[in-house]
């Protein structure tokens, strides 16, 4: 499930804010990446809306894989 949910997140990460999929490494964080924070909002929204999960007002800066985890958690939570 961690892969397809991976997958899922690098796709709207992608398409939001408008980059390669590519350039997008289990390290990264939306800010290394010079992802605008209103951009970055929007991200969290297509994810909460992808996954029907409520993420915290403010998730932090977390890495590729750290949202990964973060989304799989509060799915489990359901």
């Amino acid at each position: 499930m961690t892969e397809d949910i991976q997958q899922k997140i690098v796709e709207i990460i992608s398409k939001e804010a408008e980059i390669d999929a590519s350039v997008l490494k289990p390290d990264s964080t939306l800010d290394q990446l010079d992802i605008p924070s209103l951009t970055q909002i929007e991200i969290f929204f297509a994810l909460e809306e992808a996954f029907d999960i409520d993420l915290p007002e403010k998730p932090g800066e977390p890495t590729l894989t750290g949202l990964v985890a973060l989304v799989e958690q509060l799915i489990e939570e359901k």
